[in-house]
């Protein structure tokens, strides 16, 4: 599936959880000296906007989710949201991608609740400084979405865009489990 979006400067492509093969070796590359995320002059961002849908799991509607972004090869930047309370083992992409960062469940500034009790909208922001507090550079990231409603993978998404000079809103086609998915990037 693939969408287009922002003067072409920024694209999205949904990809599947249906075994994409995604490198989780390492970090992002390093990308400067470490930056405060508070008070600085730069206004960049995303703004994740997803649904989830069910997928009829044993304790469905209840459900884990988390929402980060990754490097172009699927390694781990930064957790935007994660509601798992106690039951974030069962977010199993995320707990890999993040454990072989060297970030294992890191949730530096990101939203997080509670199991979640049914399916509904999430919105979280990117504030374009990864886990490690420093400034992530301008080129091709991907936005992940997992949920689970049971003790087996739940499904998994992610959504191609471009950190980069240019301003972009994606909307890319729903899937089966993931809808209304909406990236609005400012540079």
């Amino acid at each position: 599936m693939g969408a287009t979006g922002g003067a072409g400067t920024a694209g999205a492509v949904a990809g599947s959880g249906g075994g994409t093969p995604i490198d989780a070796g390492g970090p992002a590359k390093d990308s400067g000296p470490p930056v405060s995320d508070g008070g600085s002059s730069e206004t960049c961002s995303l703004s994740v906007t997803v649904t989830t849908s069910t997928a009829n799991g044993p304790f469905a509607p209840g459900h884990v989710a988390a929402i980060w972004v990754a490097t172009d090869t699927g390694a781990f930047v930064k957790t935007l949201g994660r509601w798992a309370g106690p039951r974030a083992q069962y977010l199993f992409l995320w707990n890999a991608v993040s454990a072989a960062a060297g970030s294992p469940g890191s949730v530096l500034d990101a939203v997080t609740g509670a199991t979640a009790t049914s399916h509904t909208a999430h919105t979280v922001r990117w504030n374009c400084i990864d886990s490690w507090v420093r400034k992530a550079p301008d080129g091709l990231y991907r936005v992940y979405f997992e949920f689970n409603e049971g003790h087996d993978a739940g499904p998994h998404e992610f959504v191609s865009f471009t950190k980069g000079p240019m301003a972009a809103t994606l909307t890319p086609p729903d899937t089966a489990n993931f809808k209304g998915i909406r990236l609005d990037f400012t540079p």
